[in-house]
């Protein structure tokens, strides 16, 4: 068994309490202090990790995302049916968005470049392997190739990352799985008498 490397142990309860605190306020409500009182460490612990509240908050946006790129790239070099590989993709995508929607509603409303920039550059690497696995799927002749693989990541992303928004603003439960089927309706390939998915 791996021994928790303390820095690591710190560092992600400076990232959790920051998660916990933002939920629901906005960037400049939450004072460093509070962040620090809050993991169990002092403030001039929390300069040991991070610069200043915008460079903590640039961590947490990115926090889980490099994961996320490699579970995706790992769905993608599976061997099963492509349907199964793509509703996987879309459970814990899913589930992955429902953990940082407090962090994603924060920020839209920190208008910062250096922020922003470090966010774009693992967020793109996200999409790239989003883009990998609806490819795989064309490439397979499980998804229809008369669409731009962009419109087909927009067709898949765009209405579960909406209804995670809606989940959380209502608490509308998600039918994931009937919004999954419904994509792949209209995204499989058609298939001659005989063949399977």
């Amino acid at each position: 068994m791996k021994k928790e490397d303390p820095k690591e142990s710190k560092q992600g309860a400076i990232l959790k309490a920051a998660v916990e605190l933002f939920e629901g306020r906005r960037f400049d409500e939450v004072k460093l202090d509070e962040i620090a009182a809050a993991a169990g460490v002092g403030k001039g612990t929390l300069y040991l990790y991070f610069k200043n509240k915008e460079d903590l908050f640039a961590q947490l946006a990115v926090d889980g995302i490099d994961g996320m790129t490699e579970r995706i790239h790992e769905i993608a070099a599976m061997e099963s049916a492509y349907k199964e590989r793509l509703f996987l993709f879309g459970r814990e995508f899913a589930d992955f968005l429902a953990k940082r929607h407090g962090v994603m509603g924060v920020m839209n409303q920190v208008q910062s470049v250096p922020v922003d920039k470090v966010f774009r550059n693992h967020h793109d690497r996200m999409i790239e392997a989003i883009h990998e696995l609806l490819q795989k799927g064309m490439d397979e002749g499980a998804l229809r190739n008369d669409f731009q693989v962009s419109e087909l990541r927009c067709a898949l992303v765009g209405p579960i990352l909406l209804k995670i928004r809606r989940a959380a603003r209502v608490g509308e439960a998600i039918a994931l799985k009937a919004l999954l089927e419904f994509f792949w309706a209209g995204a499989a390939a058609k298939r001659k008498k005989g063949q399977h998915d």
